[in-house]
């Protein structure tokens, strides 16, 4: 036969056309097949579709209640991925809490038929209420998000093999780790024990400023030796008295340097070639001595000792995690820059006059300040860490830490050095890494640099994979940060370092009490310090702290002299500055606007918060101003520039910084305890202070004296210079602009002509060093005052500008700066040479200025409208001579710094600043100052349900205001730590937007004398009005309640209050609802029992049950249901139906029974309540088997609780037997009976026959649908039917004491005795064949026996 093979390449199904016209490629129909997709030669075949296999348990040992709330599967390696859970709540149901806390990600394999787990835990935080919607995998990893957490993602292969790899939020987040803390530049001294310095250090020098070194030829026990080979950069230029001294061996010129246990002696007085010491000392020949050696040399320095030289540079560092993210970049430090010299101007030399030379000299003649440049060639960096190091990979699952570096005036980010983690053994919670000049290794990525925060949402209801990029949708971005923050600034002299750490020792015995007795007190010892000595108890903290004496928060034992250690309870309070960043300050001159950015733990920021207190607050000497301020330069008032340490801002902050709870998007404070119900993983979790300042650009001008006044101060006709008693025009100096100079204050050149001389200067200077008369030698004296036999010899002196600038009148050669007489600058020996070279010699007014010969550009500035020498700038053209004869000039050449004024930016940028902190650690720091807790005591939502009556309490025990040891405040305002109020101020739900409720709530205040009070809160009418547990309980039945207290913290001059607020959040409890068989107001309503029995009629709809449900909502009163809510959102189903007589499960909702539910209408006594009929939905009616169905029936309300109840109908009589059976009478063929049995309880059970068959039962006697009535049953004691008609009839033999036998033996009988008329013998028949295969024992038939 011919073979007909059609391949099904198009996969494609047709019914539209005729099988004979179906094109090759194409199907009419399929069932349970698919069309190959192979690449091999049966692409396009017909293929049996895998059946469905149910798979009940995936989690071992089981856990009841898992529910899946989302699935992928991996077709490529054939697992299905499965989330489950047990929460069918909104709530967070805490680690340990039971019901609600188990939640699964398990992965099953159908070629194994195995389930693994691959995480668990309660910080999952599943709700059948929040499906996942959105998985994909890309490769191994597993990405979902459920828009209740934030998007998550898991390594699946990590996961498998260890299903305690993820624990923690951390570690399953898409968004990373943000690392909130700068690198710390402070250790503990190397050079001085019990101290702190600055790890920025230059370790190539031999020698500090001022030392030196030189070679020795040697000697044994001997004080006095010979130098060769001196190096001595500063003045004096020698060794200097006192210095101390270190050696290299000749052996190793360039090892390490030994301190010597001698200084240089003044005895004889040390010169270039030969040094005493204090005390004899031994040395070989060639062996290097320094003067003054730099106790951080380190001989085996490797590194590039000049690469930083010219730079600024700030370090940062971000973590690299097991699957290849990296984290946000952490802030940066500050620039790591300490001048050489350690910023001083040193003196150098002296000249052929035998004055001191030096940096003073050279800046002033070059314009520039040539050790200007950064020391520091080694830096130990601090770098924080989220946890110890040895447990970072497994925490935070990071493998490596990139070091970065930033120069300041560059955008690039660049990567020095990478930091296993895997190196990492010991449990500190930092690392050092040293760097020493190493240049960079890379840059990181544009994207990577500008990278502030991961654009990861915070919650998002839609994911997709397109090209290996995930992709989200319908996505909160960010969080609601606050409006504002209650906080004040200053900026004033850099605090002293101080950790805040402390010691103490016990002055007397302490046996099991909390008040200590101390003494020999060092260091910080504060509210909430952290104590420890050996055997203290954990958490032990310093509650009171007085005069020699403390009280702590639990009961001690020690002895007199046991000595006591004391930490902070944080650090944000800790100052650092002043060694940490040496040589940098706040500038002065500036207006500053401070503010602060909040981060949650994965880096998701906040716009600029500024505060809301614009009120000025005093701390000690210090005023705290608004978020805004000027820095305005120092005056003679403030401290001596000689020990200035700079400056820098300070804020203090008021009010903690919450609400602490999550409300609508604001995001609450970080919570990351799991075994805590108030876990908030996405809070805001760190801070940091950024600065906008938008004076820009400035620079310094470093000139050669500023000559203040005329320059001549007084000049005759003839050109003769004379003394004047009176310097004129005070106020205008006269600057020398040289070199670099020029191009800082430059000219205005616009509009100009080939022959102009004269300019001005748009640019405003600022006078910061003043030349003073000392720079004279001897000093000058000014006419009719007496010498200062101590005046000193420096030459200049700081200048203090206020807010005063300078302007720049002229700039001009200065050869065109005076009017000079006819012939005064004219060449003596040809006085028409047009050069105008003067004879330049100290009778001359021009002879003063620096390079006069030269003609260099003078600027002549307008220092002040007032004849006040405090704001003058520079020295007058003055004399040696006596008061008669010509007057006698000399240079004024000394150093003057002016700064110009800064360029002003219209940019509102806020720039990042080293200082950040965690939110939690600043508010305890905060409350440690105020003295309260930042939790209201014991508060909770116990009670909190919708079955609350009006004025009922949704706390159960009370609450209270305690400090933070758990002491109760008391009420009052007589005391510091009393509170003067406390209030509920405001209440609002969870809707978007959330709307103000707070009429819903009261608080209750109740007495327990001694000024002690705690609190309820109860529930109002509007609340019984408008709530109960709905379909939108998550939103309108959650609620975040404000607490205000006013906390005392001064009484006297007057009282003064501290604000401090509370938030609480509270969820509404759902009730189970109740089911009643009449609408009588509860309590008369009659509560349905479990089971309810009906034998209704197959022609009737209704089956004869009517129920009525409400939800637990408060009725409204006792006796009188008046509250409508009792009959929301409930929903009736009928869950399953089995017809108990063949036990079978019938389908639903397409079954035999359906529902009528309505809310009837409310009136008189009549309750708000929801109806629920049970009808036949049988089409038609009577088509409904006869049997005994059970119909589970279902109350449910919003919260998913249910109320069920079992009805029992039944349909007929049900058979229990129904047989098809050969009798045989004697004398004729085998006819075919039908024999049925019942056995329910009454009186028509027994042996029924029907003489024929079954179809023609079904075809004769069949009423309606499926119902057979039995009537006329011949008994017993009947008369027997007629010869012709005989067929089709029933016969009952009755039941005797339940002897089933005997019935059927009674019917065969009756059957025996009247076929005798047609014939027979009168004897029963003979049984032959029995069979239910026709009959079905009568399964889903109705038997009515009449």
């Amino acid at each position: 036969m011919a073979e007909v093979k059609n391949n099904f390449i198009k996969s494609k199904m047709n019914k539209d056309l005729d099988k004979r016209l179906i094109p090759s490629g194409e199907y009419i129909d399929a069932k349970n097949a698919q069309i190959s997709m192979s690449e091999g030669d049966g692409v396009g075949t017909l293929e049996n579709v895998l059946g469905n296999e149910l798979v009940s348990t995936l989690v071992f040992p089981v856990v009841s209640d898992l529910v899946s709330i989302g699935y992928f599967v991996d077709q490529i390696n054939n697992f299905i991925y499965v989330f489950l859970t047990d929460n069918y709540t909104s709530s967070y149901v805490e680690e340990g809490g039971g019901v609600g806390s188990k939640h699964f990600i398990c992965r099953y394999s159908p070629d194994t038929e195995t389930s693994t787990i691959l995480v668990t835990g309660a910080f999952l935080n599943f709700s059948t209420l929040n499906p996942i919607y959105g998985v994909n995998l890309i490769e191994n990893l597993l990405f979902f998000t459920d828009n209740r957490n934030q998007p998550r993602k898991i390594n699946v292969t990590n996961a498998a093999n260890n299903v305690n790899h993820y624990q923690t939020e951390d570690q399953i987040s898409v968004a990373k780790y943000n690392p909130y803390n700068s690198i710390y530049l402070y250790e503990a001294s190397t050079a001085s024990a019990g101290d702190f310095e600055c790890t920025m250090k230059d370790v190539v020098s031999k020698f500090m400023p001022g030392g030196g070194s030189a070679t020795t030829s040697g000697g044994t026990n001997t004080q006095t030796f010979t130098l060769a080979n001196g190096v001595f950069p500063f003045y004096p230029n020698k060794p200097v008295v006192g210095q101390t001294v270190g050696k290299i061996l000749a052996t190793d010129p360039e090892g390490p340097i030994t301190m010597l246990s001698v200084t240089v002696a003044a005895n004889p007085a040390p010169t270039l070639t030969s040094v005493s010491f204090t005390s004899n000392i031994t040395l070989s020949n060639g062996d290097q001595l320094i003067f003054f050696p730099n106790p951080y040399y380190n001989n085996t320095y490797a590194g590039d000792s000049t690469f930083l030289e010219d730079k600024f540079v700030r370090f940062s560092y971000r973590f690299k995690f097991e699957d290849n993210e990296y984290s946000l970049v952490a802030p940066f430090t500050q620039p790591c820059f300490i001048p050489k010299q350690d910023g001083y101007f040193m003196s150098k030399d002296t000249d052929s006059g035998g004055v001191v030379t030096g940096d003073q000299t050279e800046a002033s003649e070059s314009s520039i300040v040539s050790f200007m440049e950064n020391k520091v060639n080694s830096i130990d960096l601090q770098i924080p860490l989220p946890s110890a190091q040895n447990t970072l990979a497994s925490d935070f699952k990071i493998t490596e830490i990139e070091v970065l570096l930033k120069e300041s005036d560059g955008l690039v980010i660049k990567a020095v050095d990478t930091i296993k983690v895997s190196t990492l053994t010991t449990t500190d919670n930092f690392v050092e890494y040293n760097y020493e000049g190493k240049k960079p290794f890379k840059t990181l990525l544009e994207k990577e640099t500008a990278r502030v925060f991961d654009k990861v949402p915070v919650r998002s209801l839609a994911q997709e994979v397109s090209g290996n990029r995930v992709i989200y949708s319908n996505f909160q971005n960010r969080h609601t940060p606050p409006a504002s923050l209650d906080y004040n600034v200053n900026a004033t002299s850099k605090a002293e370092f101080n950790l805040r750490t402390g010691t103490a020792f016990a002055s007397a015995p302490v046996n099991n009490d909390k008040t200590v007795d101390i003494k020999t007190i060092g260091g910080t010892i504060e509210v909430g310090s952290k104590v420890s000595f050996s055997g203290a108890p954990a958490n032990l903290l310093v509650q009171t702290v007085n005069t020699n004496q403390i009280v702590l928060n639990q009961n001690v034992t020690l002895a007199t002299n046991d000595a006591l250690t004391f930490d902070p309870a944080t650090n944000d309070q800790n100052t650092t500055s002043r060694i940490e960043y040496p040589s940098s300050t706040l500038k002065t001159n500036r207006s500053y606007q401070v503010g602060v950015v909040l981060s949650d733990r994965y880096g998701r920021t906040s716009d600029v918060i500024l505060s809301n207190n614009e009120n000025v607050i005093t701390v000690g000497s210090q005023s705290f101003s608004g978020s805004s301020l000027y820095s305005q330069y120092q005056t003679q008032d403030d401290e001596n520039a000689d020990v200035w340490p700079g400056d820098s801002l300070k804020v203090l902050f008021n009010s903690v910084i919450g609400p602490e709870n999550p409300t609508g998007f604001y995001p609450g404070i970080y919570n990351g305890t799991v075994t805590d119900p108030n876990y908030n993983p996405l809070g805001w979790y760190s801070y940091k202070i950024v600065v906008q300042q938008k004076e820009q650009d400035y620079y310094n001008v470093y000139a050669p004296g500023a000559l203040k006044g005329n320059v001549n101060n007084d000049l005759t006709a003839t050109g003769t210079p004379l003394k004047s008693t009176v310097a004129l025009n005070m106020n205008t100096s006269r600057v020398i602009l040289l070199n670099d100079n020029i191009n800082k204050v430059p000219r205005d050149l616009s509009e100009v002509g080939p022959q102009d001389k004269t300019f001005r200067s748009s640019v405003q200077l600022i006078g910061r060093v003043v030349n003073n008369v000392d720079q004279y030698d001897p000093p000058y004296v000014p006419p009719n005052q007496q010498a200062d036999s101590t005046a000193s010899n420096l030459g200049n002196q700081q200048y203090y500008p206020d807010t005063r600038t300078f302007t720049t009148n002229t700039i001009q050669p200065l050869f065109d700066n005076q009017d000079w007489p006819t012939g005064y600058l004219s060449n003596p020996t040809n006085p028409g040479d047009s050069q105008r070279i003067p004879a330049l010699d100290n009778t001359q007014p021009i002879f003063s200025f620096y390079s006069a010969e030269t003609n260099p550009f003078v600027a002549e500035i307008t220092t002040s409208q007032l004849n006040n020498d405090n704001f003058q700038f520079g020295t007058v053209n003055p004399e040696y001579n006596t008061m008669t004869g010509p007057m006698t000039y000399v240079p004024i050449n000394q150093l003057c710094v002016l700064e110009t004024k800064p360029v002003t930016s219209l940019l509102d940028i806020y720039y990042e600043t080293s200082t950040s902190g965690l939110i939690n650690d600043l508010n305890l720091a905060i409350l440690n100052d105020i003295g309260i807790s930042n939790t209201l005591n014991n508060f909770n939502d116990t009670s909190f349900t919708e079955a609350l009556p009006l004025d009922g309490l949704i706390n159960n025990p009370s609450f209270d205001i305690r400090d933070e040891f758990g002491i109760a405040l008391e009420k009052g305002t007589t005391t510091i730590g009393q509170y003067e109020s406390f209030q509920l101020t405001g209440v609002i739900n969870f809707e978007d937007p959330a709307q103000d409720v707070s009429n819903y709530f009261a608080l209750v205040e109740n007495s327990l004398g001694s000024n002690l009070f705690n609190y309820d809160v109860k529930v109002t009418q509007d609340f019984i009005t408008n709530i109960y547990f709905s379909n939108e309980a998550s939103t309108k039945g959650r609620f975040t309640l404000t607490f205000l207290a006013k906390v005392v913290t001064a009484v006297s001059p007057s009282l003064v209050t501290q604000n401090v607020e509370f938030t609480e959040t509270i969820t509404l409890g759902n009730v189970a609802p109740q089911m009643y068989t009449n609408r009588l107001t509860p309590p008369s309503a009659t509560v349905a029992p479990a089971t309810i029995e009906v034998n209704p009629q197959s022609f009737d709809s209704q089956i004869g049950v009517e129920l009525y449900g409400r939800n637990g909502a408060f009725p409204g009163s006792s006796t009188q249901n008046t509250n409508p809510n009792t009959a929301l959102d409930l929903s009736w189903d009928i869950i399953s139906v089995t017809n108990v007589t063949t036990n079978t499960v019938l389908p639903t909702p397409s079954g035999p029974f359906g529902l009528e539910v309505d809310i009837p209408q409310q009136g008189g006594n009549s309750p708000f309540l929801s109806r629920c009929i049970v009808k036949n939905v049988s089409d038609p009616l009577q088509s409904i088997k006869a049997a005994k169905y059970s119909i589970n029936l279902q109350l449910k309300d919003a919260g998913n609780d249910v109320r069920n109840i079992a009805i029992i109908a039944t349909y007929g009589t049900p058979a229990s037997i129904v047989q098809e059976v050969d009798y045989t009478f004697s004398g004729f063929p085998t006819r075919t009976f039908v024999e049925v049995k019942f056995e329910s309880s009454g009186s028509q059970n027994g042996w029924y026959v029907f003489s024929g068959t079954w179809q023609n039962l079904l075809d004769t006697i069949l009423f309606g649908g499926n119902t057979i009535q039995i009537g006329g049953a011949i008994e017993q004691s009947s008369t027997c039917p007629g010869s012709n008609n005989f067929d089709n009839k029933w016969w009952y033999g009755g039941v005797s004491s339940g002897n089933f036998d005997v019935s059927i033996a009674n019917a065969r009988n009756k059957l025996g005795i009247c076929f005798e008329a047609l014939g027979g013998d009168g004897n029963p028949p003979s049984i032959g064949n029995i069979s239910t295969t026709n009959t079905q024992s009568g399964n889903g038939y109705a038997w009515n026996i009449l």
